[in-house]
């Protein structure tokens, strides 16, 4: 299903990842504004490209993150390229001095799909108890919950331990499936 070609709400399952920056707030105090925006842009056009040519889509930006998505179908590249946006960015925060680090949680299940706004700012947007869960979850590198661990692999179960009810961390963070 085309998401960019839906007109009035629909139900469909999604794996459903928030990201955003570990110390982005610190870092906010010591940079201008103008620089923060560069940071920004950077990785925000860095993490953009991994998730769209991995046939996921950015639901919305959001300060110093983002929500994303992937089809039912393509939760395991879906993760990969989780996994890659965060080595890829946290790569780029070590090159240039900058204390920051990518954070990930992501959930899967059924969500309403459509869009959201006034009639001259509208947007795609996905709302449900799904998306909450995902929110709501603790991360300080990539979390998943055991709706996602269910859907992968043994292969890609490797890279992920149980360290709460239901909710499992990424074990080795240099590692990711292979595509």
């Amino acid at each position: 299903m085309d998401l960019d070609a839906i007109n009035s709400p629909v139900e469909i399952n999604l794996l459903i990842s928030f990201f955003s920056l570990n110390s982005y707030s610190k870092l906010c105090q010591t940079k201008d504004s103008k620089e923060i925006f560069s940071i920004l842009s950077d990785f925000f056009e860095l993490t953009g490209a991994i998730i769209e040519s991995n046939n996921g889509k950015i639901i919305k930006w959001t300060g110093d993150g983002a929500l994303a998505v992937f089809q039912e179908d393509n939760i395991r590249n879906g993760i990969a390229a989780l996994l890659e946006c965060r080595e890829k960015a946290n790569e780029r925060f070590a090159q240039r001095g900058l204390p920051l680090e990518m954070v990930i949680k992501a959930n899967f299940g059924r969500v309403t799909c459509g869009r959201l706004g006034t009639k001259s700012s509208e947007q795609l947007d996905v709302i449900g108890a799904a998306v909450n869960t995902a929110a709501r979850l603790s991360s300080s590198g990539l979390t998943i919950t055991s709706a996602v661990f269910e859907k992968l692999d043994g292969k890609a179960k490797e890279l992920f331990k149980e360290y709460a009810s239901g909710w499992y961390a990424l074990f080795e963070t240099n590692s990711r499936p292979a595509t």
